[in-house]
Parts: C-alpha cells; structure tokens; sequence
C-alpha cells in the first residue's frame, strides 16, 4: 500500500516549478487521496527547494548524518526554517549503528520544536538543539 512519485527528468530551474498551479493542484490531490503524504527534498542550503515546500506541508522533519552533518549546517538549516515561518517539527538522525553506539544520553539527540504546547517560555530552560 505504498505509491511513489518520482520527480522524472529534471528541468532547467526545477524551482520554478514548487511555485506553479500545477504544483499546488498536485498537493490538494494528494491530501484529498493519501493518509500521508512525505516529500524529500534536496538538503537546506543546496537549493531553495526545501524552504519553498516547507510552506505546503504540515510539518518538516530534518534528516541527520551522525558524523556527517556538520553542527554550524544544521543550526543554519533550523534557523532559516524557522525565519520562514515553516512547520518545523524536529530531526531523524540517522546512520547510527544499534551495534556500536549503546544506549545513554551521550547518544541522545533532542529538539524541541517552538510549536510544542509545552514549550517553555522565551528565556527558560530549552534543551540543546544539537548534540554534543
């Protein structure tokens, strides 16, 4: 139960397309048929593409190379969703081995989104956005 739309051949400003009718008319669709729909993106920063979809969907996730994704890219990434005001909902880490990693919290990674009711207030304790 499982559909897949790939993006075929690529234009010459593929951007241009996120920002068309079509575009927009191809969502609607997908809501109104799909229980879920996922879109994946090129990587915040490449290309504007990530930043221009993430005003269309409900919620964004980033996606985390342990041991490749640079901090500084990633706090850019989180801060450049949340200046454009997208639905930010937190980050998948992965590339973690269950074999060598073991369990505690110096593997432990957390975000909190600023769209959680029980955020805490500007100025109080917030968990650390990237992991040590």
């Amino acid at each position: 139960n499982l559909d897949l739309l790939t993006c075929g051949p690529i234009p010459p400003n593929p951007s241009e397309l996120l920002y068309t009718e079509r575009f927009r008319a191809l969502i609607e669709e997908l809501r109104g048929a799909y229980d879920r729909v996922i879109f994946d993106s090129p990587p915040i920063g490449a290309v504007a593409d990530a930043l221009v979809v993430s005003h269309k969907v409900d919620a964004v996730v980033l996606l985390v190379m342990l041991g490749k994704t640079r901090r500084e890219l990633l706090g850019r990434a989180i801060e450049q969703l949340t200046t454009v005001g997208a639905p930010f909902m937190g980050c998948v880490m992965n590339n973690l081995s269950a074999a060598t990693a073991g369990y505690g919290y110096s593997y432990y990674y957390y975000y909190r989104s600023p769209y959680e009711e029980d955020a805490p207030e500007e100025g109080g304790d917030r968990p650390a956005r990237i992991a040590s």
